[in-house]
């Protein structure tokens, strides 16, 4: 079985949906009558304490611990969940060819969440100051890189996600070895990822702006968003997921400079009515 990256900043909520993930996966295991077990990784259980993280050589620590957990559990029957930041892409390169060396399933999943959330909801697990710069040092995924893909996105406070999709991406025997089998994807599949990416940045931006109490949103090229008041993280990642389902559904490709310009026409229409 596969291995399953938890990511998103510092207090975002990713325990929480890391057992709600273990929960659902389990459930789809026995289901299906297949011997696996689930192991979840995080921080707390490694012993790598948060303090590691304000400097180089504690983090490079943290990192070869949860290094060495996913290595030494992942494997045909195991699913391995590591429930921390997971906030630097080459941590994420080096997991998923990990995970691309022994043929197993992939999943990066992101707990999106404001800022001011976080900070809300910290409970005193970090120190102030650290978190933010844990925030900073973000690298967010990217859903058109292959160590990053699939990415599924969920808000802190949403209440269910793309469970059937989650467990099909994983329990999938197609990835091999072969980086030239790996790397290469059906037209389709690449444009999902890329219109995935690009409105993943646009609903960041939109995120940002909500941060800030600003209402008007920028996206470059003459096109703004109107936020009414009230709009939540929530509703914008929802209505992300509806518009890239939108299109994979009807299988249109969309040229990538419309893109951006698509997405905020059907977030203001939604967002006005």
């Amino acid at each position: 079985m596969p291995l399953i990256l938890m990511t998103g900043y510092p207090s975002s909520g990713k325990s929480k949906w890391a057992n709600k993930i273990k929960e659902q996966m389990q459930s789809k295991i026995e289901k299906e009558g297949k011997e696996m077990r689930i192991v979840v990784h995080s921080d707390d259980s490694l012993g790598i304490s948060r303090s590691q993280y304000a400097d180089s050589e504690g983090e490079r620590k943290a990192r070869a611990a949860q290094m060495s957990a996913v290595k030494r559990d992942l494997g045909k029957k195991t699913l391995v969940i590591l429930d921390s930041c997971c906030y630097n892409k080459g941590m994420r390169y080096q997991l998923f060819c990990e995970s691309k060396g022994l043929s197993t399933g992939y999943a990066v999943v992101q707990v999106m969440a404001p800022v001011s959330q976080c900070l809300a909801q910290n409970e005193d697990r970090w120190e102030e100051n650290l978190l933010k710069q844990m925030v900073q040092r973000y690298e967010e995924p990217d859903g058109s890189k292959r160590w990053d893909a699939p990415l599924f996105n969920v808000a802190f406070d949403d209440e269910e996600m793309a469970w059937d999709e989650i467990w099909l991406s994983i329990s999938s025997t197609k990835v091999k070895p072969n980086a030239s089998v790996v790397t290469r994807s059906a037209p389709a599949a690449t444009s999902l990822h890329q219109l995935d990416s690009m409105t993943n940045q646009v609903t960041s931006k939109m995120t940002q702006s909500l941060e800030i109490g600003a209402t008007t949103v920028q996206l470059g090229g003459g096109i703004t968003v109107e936020l009414p008041s009230g709009t939540s993280v929530a509703q914008l990642q929802r209505l992300r997921r509806r518009f890239v389902a939108l299109h994979n559904n009807t299988g249109v490709a969309v040229a990538p400079e419309r893109v951006v310009a698509l997405f905020a026409q059907f977030v203001q229409n939604d967002l006005s009515e």
